[in-house]
């Protein structure tokens, strides 16, 4: 049986898309061309579609009970002195601003300017454009400059005093921050953990406190310096690390688990790798460095307590006496 449709397609392929509406396009297209002039028209008339606000006018104050959240803020947001602000799903367009003794919960949400804290800022699966500025040297027992941070994402410096905790964190940029006097700082002191940090880690402590790294990706040098405490476990360093201390215990590679430091148990778990040179001065003997690889120099101008320590560079110094 002979099949129209058939022998229509293959004998007359544009009598079929004729049927089909295809060849109607070009007039069709014409059509839409003419509405498309006419709106460009009207748009000319009515003028340039209008850009995103930008952070204009004074800040916006946030406190308790006026918290900001599901919606999109194009000013600063400053908490002011005493006072608690909740940010939930919300953008802030400006710089978020905390005055001393206040405190401020982000979470799932953006800042696209600066944090500058001098209370408390604790940041949840959060990111923030700028940097993030910490300004403890107005100290406030209440609340002390804290920086609180976890699964969350800075693309640019940590700088300032203050405490840290971080938790799955990525710095883009630097930290430089200062730990406070005990009298001002928490029990725990400051606390890296399960991060990344992009730029140089220099981690300065004015008095008695603490000051741990653990099961971190730092890609530049770390520093430790001053008087506090620390310890540094299960963490690559790609480039120096510097011991600069006076009255402080260290730990590098092998320390004893504690509450505080989130040291694992185990050689393994607790090994330190540094991918330039780890210098130690004025140490004395409060240093203690075992299960480290260091690719290039050991270098110690004081007694250092060295445990197991491959060193793919020299040993020179103190530690050259300490040699296998």
């Amino acid at each position: 049986m002979h099949d129209s449709t058939t022998h229509d397609r293959r004998t007359h392929p544009q009598r079929w898309t004729r049927r089909r509406g295809l060849l109607d396009r070009p007039r069709r297209c014409g059509a839409l061309a003419a509405a498309l002039a006419g709106l460009a028209l009207l748009t000319t008339a009515v003028g340039p579609a209008q850009a995103a606000p930008t952070a204009t006018g004074g800040p916006v104050v946030c406190e308790e009970d006026t918290p900001i959240a599901h919606r999109q803020v194009y000013a600063d947001v400053r908490v002011p002195a005493g006072g608690w602000c909740t940010i939930e799903k919300a953008g802030i367009h400006g710089d978020l601003l905390v005055d001393p003794g206040a405190g401020v919960y982000v979470a799932r949400s953006s800042v696209l300017g600066d944090v500058l804290g001098a209370g408390g800022v604790d940041l949840e699966s959060s990111t923030v454009a700028g940097d993030v500025w910490l300004d403890g040297w107005r100290e406030v027992a209440t609340r002390p400059a804290l920086f609180a941070a976890g699964r969350a994402t800075v693309r640019g410096d940590v700088r300032g005093r203050g405490v840290l905790w971080f938790r799955d964190v990525h710095v883009e940029g630097a930290v430089n921050v200062t730990a406070p006097h005990r009298q001002y700082a928490t029990r725990r002191g400051s606390l890296i953990t399960d991060s990344r940090i992009d730029g140089w880690v220099n981690l300065p402590v004015l008095g008695a406190t603490v000051v741990h790294v653990a099961r971190s990706d730092l890609r530049s040098g770390l520093t430790f310096s001053g008087y506090g405490n620390g310890t540094v476990c299960g963490t690559t360093v790609a480039d120096d690390l510097v011991l600069r201390t006076t009255g402080a215990h260290i730990r590098v590679g092998a320390a004893p688990r504690m509450s505080n430091n989130r040291c694992e148990v185990g050689p393994a778990a607790q090994a330190v790798t540094v991918g330039g040179d780890l210098l130690v001065r004025f140490a004395g003997d409060l240093v203690a460095i075992s299960q480290v690889h260091v690719l290039g120099d050991l270098r110690c101008d004081a007694p250092v307590r060295l445990g197991i320590v491959q060193v793919d560079g020299v040993r020179t110094g103190t530690c050259a006496e300490a040699s296998p």
